[in-house]
């Protein structure tokens, strides 16, 4: 059977289907053996039914696993160790079998799952039980009932990783200074799901036909089928805290439990890197097309080739990518979603179904420069259609004709004309009602301070101007409107309070001011949508719990380190007391925003349960009440004006796109790399273009690159800021600087007079560069340019 694309159904659409079909399977199997027991009186089907009904519930599978995964028989060698270890599997199969029709790749809040996964030490927990099962049994990996015992292994350690913060995960998964823990479990761990997950996504892909709960063709479908979904849920989970724990640095820390190439598949990563344990690859993201929806194509240079040596003769091209799901009336959390909705969009972008499969459900196996390239060319295909001003001018003429009036405006372009002073105002009433069509160019005039329209015609220069100095007023955490905080960590983040400032200073009922409170949010959304969507850099640097958010992610109590360290170590601290009761806490919190984030108008107390105010915090109930702290902190307070946000953001970038990165990978589409110390001098001169009479093989160009190789990385990004505004390189190089930057010769009158500073017009990424008399004066006069940002002007 050669294989459509139908047969490659994305992972959330396959895990809907799955659960669907397993629902239906198991109550079909339970009503057979209930009517048998009851028509026939059949007392070994009666048996059968309450060990059903008893397994189910978890208490006596978790008493088997534990006898059976933690026997001191496992450790010896010989034919009782071999018994033993042939237990351990069997329990497997029994354990799949009961975890089969339970959502595979969604966490899901599963009662047998918890009673499962959760034990008073890490160390005796069934998952470590199953891991140990696993590692000795590495030669059986292509074997059945491996796949088994690693699928339920995934499962619980998915599971187990929920209540586990990052201390806990460093201490017994990857070690600490004492070294108490000799093998990297977490790396290990990864590297072997690397590994089964390249097969079932690549080499030998799962298709939808696998899901067959009658096994009329056989059972290894569906086990594969199975692990496919478990091991994609613990990658990707594994992959959100490596994204925490990691510095950023070149060298590991003690808790960043493995390399980043660690994550990427092979044959998906160029021949310059390495992921070990696989050696070096070609590539295969090259010379690929991406499908818009309108049917029409964008070359790309970084997605899948035409022939794969593991293709097996799987066509890419299909009559449609849709399930046929039905409805789903077992559990709200298995319906699909709006977020499902996107991603099956963002597949059925890519010509290759495979490659699609894998950006929707992990894309971090390319390694974050491939992923940038790929949502350049979504950007890229997406602006030959909006940005398109032929088709806008025929668009025009036929308007103006049928209506019998003309138009003088440029075709294709929004007109905007701002005043400097009040940037932020007459844009916002001028762009923020046309929502998505803000993907259209934009023509700005400025009107100076006497009312006058400034001269010149924006060639897309002025409009980057307009842009970065539009952002620096609107993100500004100092303005008077307050919309954004600023964390300890010096990052932005919504204010939560900014509603209660808006209800104290305009006047109006309550429903019209939060209303006109959401406006400026949402269109703050579209003004940097617009600066991702126009790939131009620019310098807010945002807390990572609101980043999660822009990616649709839920914030874990984890992230609340990134936004409030202090508040974090407290929570953290009062896990550790032994009598919590002293404190006469109980289940509420101080807040400005009610259990759903609606504003109060005011600090309340809130409960963060039903009753919460007479619950009292116990040492039991301790780590629920950290968590609902953590939670109401990061996920409810400002949800009102992160949604408003994110409605404006998403008008320009459609979800889905940004979901191909992580919180800190978005943080560099949108600002540059900052883990980067200086700039590559050497791409940048490559680059570089010259004017007024300047050549590269001139002795003052030779000084000027000279110059800039001797900076310090802090001087050497306050030169790109004062010569680009943004004071980090863009992500794909220089080359994708646009315009590319330029140097231009201002010739100084008579000999002697090296008063004259550099100047640069940032619109036009221009650094304009007096003829000095030699090296001295002019690393002097650029320097002293740079560090004071003298000599800045538009024109």
């Amino acid at each position: 059977k050669v294989a459509t694309r139908s047969d490659f159904l994305t992972v959330k659409a396959l895990d809907l289907r799955m659960h669907k079909e397993g629902v239906m399977a198991r109550h079909e199997i339970l009503s057979r053996c209930w009517n048998k027991s009851t028509k026939t009186n059949d007392s070994s089907s009666v048996t059968l039914y309450l060990l059903a009904s008893q397994l189910g519930r978890g208490d006596l599978l978790r008493q088997l696993g534990t006898t059976v995964l933690f026997s001191d028989n496992n450790s010896v060698p010989g034919s009782t160790a071999k018994k033993e270890n042939e237990a351990a599997i069997s329990f497997c199969d029994i354990l799949f079998t009961i975890l089969q029709a339970s959502g595979a790749f969604r966490i899901d809040s599963s009662p047998l799952l918890s009673k499962l996964a959760f034990s008073s030490s890490n160390k005796s927990s069934l998952a470590i039980g199953l891991w140990n099962v696993i590692r000795q049994s590495r030669k059986q990996q292509q074997q059945e009932k491996f796949k088994m015992a690693m699928s339920c292994f995934c499962d619980l350690f998915a599971h187990q990783l929920l209540a586990m913060n990052d201390a806990e995960f460093a201490r017994n998964f990857v070690g600490n200074d004492a070294g108490s823990v000799t093998i990297n479990r977490a790396q290990e761990i990864v590297i072997w799901l690397r590994s089964s997950l390249y097969e079932l996504y690549w080499t030998n892909p799962v298709l939808s036909s696998d899901i067959d709960w009658n096994q009329s063709v056989t059972r290894d479908g569906m086990v594969r089928m199975r692990l496919f979904l478990s091991g994609t849920k613990l990658w990707n989970s594994l992959y959100e805290r490596w994204c925490r724990l990691d510095t950023g640095t070149s060298t590991l820390s003690n808790h960043a439990f493995c390399e980043e190439s660690c994550w990427w598949w092979p044959r998906l990563i160029t021949t310059v890197n390495k992921a070990p344990g696989f050696g070096q690859y070609r590539s295969v993201a090259s010379n690929s097309d991406v499908l818009l929806r309108d049917g029409s194509t964008a070359t790309t240079a970084t997605d899948v080739d035409d022939h794969h040596e593991d293709d097996n003769g799987h066509s890419s091209e299909s009559d449609s990518s849709d399930a046929e799901m039905g409805g789903m009336n077992d559990q709200a959390s298995h319906r699909p979603t709006e977020q499902d909705e996107e991603n099956e969009a963002l597949a059925a972008s890519f010509r290759d179904p495979k490659m699609a499969r894998v950006l929707t459900g992990c894309p971090q196996a390319l390694p974050f420069e491939r992923r940038v390239a790929l949502f350049n060319n979504l950007l890229e295909a997406d602006k030959a259609r909006t940005q398109d001003e032929m088709i806008s001018l025929r668009s025009m003429m036929m308007a103006d004709a049928m209506q019998g009036r003309g138009n003088a405006s440029l075709p294709g372009r929004v007109q905007v004309r701002v005043h400097r002073d009040s940037i932020l105002t007459d844009s916002m009433e001028q762009l923020n009602s046309l929502g998505s069509r803000l993907r259209e160019k934009v023509q700005v005039t400025f009107v100076n301070k006497h009312g006058t329209e400034e001269s010149g015609i924006d060639g897309g220069g002025v409009f980057k101007e307009f842009l970065d100095d539009l952002i620096k007023d609107a993100f500004d955490p100092s303005k008077r409107s307050g919309l954004f905080s600023v964390s300890p960590l010096e990052s932005l983040y919504v204010n939560a309070n900014a509603t209660n400032f808006e209800l104290g200073r305009v006047r109006g009922n309550f429903h019209d001011k939060v209303n006109r409170l959401l406006i400026q949010y949402e269109f703050l959304g579209r003004v940097l949508g617009k600066a991702v969507y126009e790939s131009i850099l620019v310098e807010p640097q945002f807390a990572l719990p609101f980043l999660n958010l822009l990616l649709g992610k839920q914030n874990t109590m984890d992230d609340l380190k990134k936004l409030d360290p202090e508040i974090y170590r407290n929570l953290q601290s009062l896990r550790q007391m032994d009598d919590i009761s002293e404190l006469e806490l109980t289940f509420e919190v101080t807040s400005s925003v009610d259990g759903r984030g609606r504003p109060l108008g005011n600090l309340q107390t809130v409960p963060l349960i039903p009753g919460g105010g007479s619950t009292e915090v116990t040492a039991e109930n301790c780590i629920r009440y950290v968590h609902l702290i953590a939670h109401h902190k990061l996920n409810v307070e400002g949800l009102l004006q992160t949604r408003a946000f994110l409605r404006g953001f998403r008008d320009l970038i459609p979800a889905a796109w940004v979901r191909l990165f992580s919180g800190k990978e978005l943080q560099k589409l949108i600002s540059g790399d900052d883990a980067i110390k200086g700039i590559d001098v050497e791409g940048m001169r490559r680059c570089t273009q010259y004017a007024g009479g300047y050549h590269p093989s001139q002795p003052i160009i030779i000084w000027f690159w000279e110059v800039v190789e001797e900076m310090t990385p802090e001087q050497q990004r306050k030169f790109l800021k004062f010569m680009t505004s943004c004071s980090r390189q863009p992500l794909l190089g220089f080359q994708a600087l646009v315009p590319l930057p330029c140097l231009q010769q201002i010739r100084l009158e008579g000999m002697g007079n090296d008063s004259k500073l550099p100047t640069s017009s940032t619109c036009m990424n221009l650094l304009k560069l007096p003829k000095y008399e030699n090296k001295r004066i002019l690393k002097e006069k650029l320097l002293y340019a740079v560090e004071s940002g003298a000599g800045f002007e538009l024109t």
